[in-house]
């Protein structure tokens, strides 16, 4: 955890506010054979005095971990040593004894630490471990089964799914513009959010459906995964200006029509930093099994922006087309100090019961926040095409949720537990505004030009609604009715004996046609 304390500006204030036993173990460190006093005054004296003289000493007796702890808290912990941070660089927690010479309430007095600069060297950057090679077809697991009444451990391999997000957003843009000028695409107007069976339509119409291709099968525990592209889009694309609900369907707003004569990773890039600054939907509100987000816990939320500016920062450290595993992309966040709370009462959120199965503070980050960061990364940041992703079925993620109390029939804590890796695009490179140009690939460029065939042909058919058919017996007669004006203007001649009239008009043009002496037939 992160102590709160304000660290001592001298070594002689910290060793005053030490008890008599802990000072004297101090001294054991630093006496060198010479006598320890015995007085709590002449204690500090002493180990202030021995501490200052040897304190090159003291550094290079350390371990190579104890001397990292000292030189991250120099450069890096201000003011205060971030175990969390530590333990994520380094894989281990400083233990040495010595260490309490230098360190007091998680922090290095002020006089000790601007003597100790002038020759500790900085510590090195914490490394991200990427790969540029191509993902397997196949991912191993740990699973395991009852036999006999003993656990039989064993590996098994399950399907890692690709997504090359930057083509299929492309593509799926391109569906979803095309479902909204049809007028297909149902929202609620409080929440923005799709119906079920639009969501279906939705998932239908995609070129390579969902994430997963089944959202709504049920597993052994009628547990499903459930949609997250078709959820996603028609809020993207509101919060986004291209789309406006007009009673409980979507159409392409003015804003959107104009958007869509501009390029398209500007169009891309206008809903990214939309969704960005919108704080009308918690993303975190997606893990349905954490229940209480509407009751008690509903005020203690943090702020979107902050969680969100966290995460992007560190997609903004990936390198270009490196494949980054997201266990490895959490720990690098963790180790440069990019850390976010979803709430500040995790106590009020629980599982399956209220009373039984409430979250504890300072339960695993993965549970609250690592749920979170998936979310955001799976549903937002790779359906907008900024990043590829790798991922399983949720079911075979590791289960770090099992010691929770209430999740005996659950097969997942989330629908996004199974993703497994992340690759900046280059549209997320542009988007995220570490290119200042787009160049596509040879499929996104096709997906491109597709949308671009979209755009010219957007908004130039007009439904004018239903029409009804009027034949004449000849085309005299039909020429004849045509000169009429009382009846011109409700018809249009087709095939010289046809005359089209808007259904709303053909009571208008029945009254004119019988003054006239005209007679209907059925027909």
């Amino acid at each position: 955890m992160i102590y709160h304390n304000q660290p001592y500006a001298t070594l002689r204030a910290a060793l005053q506010n030490q008890v008599v036993a802990d000072l004297k173990k101090l001294a054991t460190f630093v006496a060198n054979g010479k006598k320890v006093p015995g007085r709590k005054a002449e204690l500090v004296d002493f180990v202030t005095e021995q501490t200052l003289q040897q304190l090159n000493t003291i550094w290079s007796q350390l371990n190579d971990i104890s001397q990292a702890a000292v030189a991250e808290m120099l450069y890096n912990f201000n003011p205060i040593f971030d175990n969390t941070c530590f333990v994520a660089k380094y894989g281990q927690r400083p233990t040495e004894k010595q260490l309490s010479l230098l360190f007091f309430n998680a922090a290095i007095p002020g006089d000790i630490a601007y003597k100790l600069k002038a020759f500790v060297p900085q510590p090195a950057e914490s490394e991200l471990k990427t790969s540029d090679e191509e993902l397997p077809e196949s991912w191993e697991i740990d699973t395991y089964y009852w036999e006999d009444g003993k656990r039989v451990e064993e590996k098994e391999q399950v399907a890692l799914l690709q997504n090359h997000s930057e083509t299929l957003a492309i593509q799926e843009l391109h569906t979803l513009l095309r479902l909204i000028d049809e007028g297909k695409i149902a929202v609620s107007d409080k929440t923005l959010q799709a119906s079920t069976a639009t969501m279906r339509k939705i998932t239908a119409s995609l070129p390579r459906k969902d994430f997963y291709p089944d959202p709504e099968a049920l597993d052994g525990f009628d547990n499903s995964i459930g949609f997250i592209k078709a959820f996603a889009w028609p809020l993207l694309l509101q919060v986004g200006g291209l789309a406006e609900c007009s009673g409980k369907k979507l159409q392409l707003s003015t804003a959107g029509q104009k958007a869509l004569g501009d390029a398209p990773e500007k169009t891309f890039s206008k809903l990214w930093k939309n969704w960005l600054k919108y704080t009308g939907f918690d993303e975190f509100r997606r893990i349905d099994e954490i229940k209480g987000q509407t009751g008690k816990a509903k005020r203690s939320f943090t702020a979107l922006a902050g969680r969100r500016k966290v995460i992007v920062e560190a997609l903004s450290q990936l390198p270009s087309d490196q494949w980054v595993e997201v266990t490895e992309f959490f720990r690098q966040m963790h180790a440069t100090g990019r850390n976010f709370e979803v709430t500040r009462t995790p106590w009020a959120l629980y599982i399956t019961n209220a009373n039984y199965g409430y979250i504890n503070e300072g339960e695993d980050w993965n549970i609250l926040e690592g749920r979170y960061a998936r979310c955001f990364l799976f549903e937002y940041v790779a359906t907008l095409g900024l990043l590829d992703v790798a991922y399983i079925e949720p079911e075979y993620a590791a289960a770090d949720y099992s010691d929770l109390w209430g999740v005996d029939d659950l097969s997942f804590l989330s629908r996004y537990d199974g993703l497994m890796f992340i690759r900046l695009t280059p549209l997320g490179e542009y988007c995220l505004g570490l290119s200042k140009t787009y160049t596509p690939g040879e499929a996104a460029q096709q997906a491109l030009n597709r949308l671009s065939t979209f755009k010219k042909r957007a908004g130039k058919l007009t439904d004018k609604g239903a029409m009804r058919l009027f034949e004449c017996s000849t085309p005299h007669m039909a020429a004849s009715i045509m000169a009429e004006k009382k009846l011109a203007k409700w018809c249009t001649l087709i095939d010289k004996r046809g005359l089209l009239v808007a259904e709303k008009n053909v009571a208008q043009f029945r009254k004119v046609l019988l003054e006239l002496g005209y007679k209907l037939n059925s027909a």
